[in-house]
């Protein structure tokens, strides 16, 4: 039993208690799972499965805070980009994270050219997979990156990439977690775009000064005109 079960079910255990205020039997019947299996996954035997989280998710519990144990609050950019296209809302924030890097003198600003464009006619209906695509994509700067790259990105095998990309295996928790760990994104992204305090975005705008978050702030602003 690894470390990192065991405190995702203790921390699944708190949210099922503290917010989703539901007994085991109950949630384990909304996700359509055995009680016997849910009180293993609390135990930290088993890690919580997408179809799992998906539906804690639907009933108000914080994915992020199960899975990473940081919660989720409201985003800085939520009043002017929470009611926008994923797609948008996604291209926006790539250009405030261009921006943003700048400010930082980040060390990955070398040729971040391709980000300072905001996308049209792509498909509205993001999938998980689909973002996790577009995070490889944009932190390999927009490279032709291979699947056994990939894989040693996120310390997985060449075969589990490939099954994942060929469309025979399904996304697993595990695939979340790699993801997180590599490149900060949170599982509220991966699975379901969200836009919150954890958001790649948020975690720049958070570092800067004062006057910077302001200039940032109208700058967001001047972009949600022209889409």
């Amino acid at each position: 039993m690894s470390s990192t079960k065991v405190s995702i079910g203790e921390r699944l255990n708190i949210v099922r208690k503290e917010k989703l205020k539901i007994t085991q039997e109950a949630l384990s019947e909304k996700c359509g799972i055995s009680v016997e299996f849910y009180r293993l996954l609390e135990k930290g035997e088993y890690l919580p499965n997408i179809n799992v989280l998906n539906c804690i998710h639907k009933l108000g519990g914080d994915v992020d805070y199960i899975l990473t144990g940081i919660e989720a609050e409201k985003s800085v950019f939520e009043k002017g980009l929470g009611n926008i296209e994923e797609c948008k809302r996604n291209n926006i924030c790539n250009l405030l994270i261009f921006q943003m890097k700048k400010m930082l003198k980040h060390k990955d600003n070398s040729e971040y050219v391709a980000e300072a464009v905001i996308k049209e006619n792509i498909n509205l209906n993001y999938t998980p997979d689909e973002r996790i695509k577009e995070i490889i994509f944009n932190e390999r700067k927009y490279e032709n990156v291979t699947n056994s790259e990939i894989a040693n990105d996120l310390n997985k095998s060449k075969k589990t990439i490939n099954r994942w990309l060929n469309g025979t295996s399904e996304l697993k928790t595990e695939m979340v977690l790699a993801i997180y760990e590599k490149y900060g994104y949170f599982p509220s992204y991966i699975l379901y775009g969200e836009l919150n305090s954890n958001s790649k975005a948020d975690v720049y705008f958070s570092r800067l000064q004062d006057a910077d978050k302001k200039w940032v702030l109208k700058f967001m602003e001047t972009l949600i005109k022209f889409i």
